[in-house]
């Protein structure tokens, strides 16, 4: 039979069925909105006021967003692509992997794209967490309406997407770093120092030149405060990404240890 990259795909969601990294997404996407959900109940008063506010959606996506882009997601990023990447390492099965019929590049694409499949799942959940989070407290407190303005769908969609693309580079400079340590703390240990290194940057003016601040410089360019004199660093993050996953391609083939 031949294979294909979509065989691929599948064999990869097979094997994190009963991992942590589905937990770890399904836990990290309703947390921030969970918190937010009890603040709503501890101050009914507060809440049923800021509901009637105007541009109530935009400033409730981007409240959720303030922890979960400073560090949140780009740790959950690292975690994620860590203990998919390394998944071989920790079964000592990357031998029985290559003895499958089915060339390197379609293994190293396939890991790579179940973490987009996982980070857009997170993304999905996190947006409908924000939604219930409002939704819960106005259906069961008598002082706390729904908001009267509609649920701005596309925008939700579109701010998601370009929080996304400004991931790509942590995920692609974390899964070149997951491939090449074999121990699970020695790449998540990496990715954590870069993510502190990052939060120094925010403030720095060529803080753009470490992709790993780009979900932040994106959030700071939300909420009106710009930390980058950058133009468009959504570019910037995708080309980051093609140049890192080049790299890492070209590391992967030319391997020496075949497992």
């Amino acid at each position: 039979m031949k294979i294909t990259i979509l065989n691929s795909i599948k064999s990869e969601l097979l094997k994190i069925q009963h991992s942590a990294a589905l937990w770890l997404v399904g836990i990290g996407a309703i947390f921030i909105p969970v918190i937010m959900l009890l603040m709503q109940f501890a101050f009914p008063e507060k809440t049923a006021e800021k509901n009637l506010s105007d541009n109530f959606w935009e400033g409730y996506f981007n409240e959720s967003w303030q922890s979960m882009a400073l560090f949140l997601f780009p740790m959950g990023i690292i975690l994620v692509t860590s203990l998919l990447t390394q998944l071989e390492f920790k079964n000592n099965a990357w031998k029985q992997l290559y003895t499958t019929p089915q060339p390197m590049s379609f293994i190293f694409i396939s890991k790579q794209k179940v973490i987009f499949i996982l980070m857009f799942g997170f993304l999905l959940l996190f947006n409908l967490a924000i939604y219930v989070s409002v939704l819960i407290p106005a259906l069961i407190h008598p002082k706390i309406s729904m908001p009267p303005e509609q649920l701005p769908i596309l925008f939700f969609i579109k701010s998601s997407l370009i929080f996304f693309v400004d991931s790509l580079p942590i995920i692609a400079l974390q899964f070149l770093i997951s491939m090449r340590f074999k121990n699970f703390l020695a790449s998540v240990g990496v990715g954590f120092a870069l993510i502190i290194a990052s939060m120094f940057a925010i403030s720095w003016k060529y803080g753009y030149t470490i992709p790993y601040t780009y979900i932040s410089l994106n959030y700071f360019n939300n909420i009106g405060i710009p930390r980058t004199s950058v133009s468009n660093i959504h570019l910037l993050s995708v080309a980051y990404f093609l140049l890192i996953t080049f790299v890492s391609y070209f590391m992967y083939i030319n391997r020496t240890e075949k497992g």
